[in-house]
């Protein structure tokens, strides 16, 4: 069973004020630790490159707010923008056409028809 991290806002807060230095260093290996752990090379290297935007998001800001609205902005047009999750998801998925009703009763359980596409 994989570890969940938890992390203590109020702890990683104070070390953020207290040492920068340290905060990021720790923030790192986090992201690092979380990366390694993900099972498929494909993904590690999605991630990889999706750290790499955010870190130089996070670089050329003027302000931790500004970057915050920057990264932000860049995970809604993840969902809403050209390719992205929704036009994904329509694109393979069209409830109007494949509607899944139930048609009989088994002993007592539903079934339900699956048409071949």
């Amino acid at each position: 069973m994989k570890e969940s991290l938890q992390i203590d806002f109020t702890e990683w807060a104070e070390l953020a004020t207290l040492d920068p230095e340290a905060f990021e260093e720790k923030r790192e290996q986090v992201v690092e630790s979380f990366i390694r752990s993900v099972p498929t090379k494909s993904r590690r290297k999605r991630l990889r490159h999706l750290q790499w935007q955010i870190d130089g998001i996070r670089h050329r800001s003027q302000s931790p707010l500004g970057a915050c609205v920057k990264i932000t902005n860049m995970m809604w047009d993840s969902v809403y923008g050209e390719n992205g999750l929704l036009e994904t998801l329509k694109g393979n998925i069209s409830f109007e056409k494949q509607a899944v009703t139930v048609s009989d009763t088994v002993s007592g359980n539903n079934v339900l028809p699956f048409r071949p596409q």
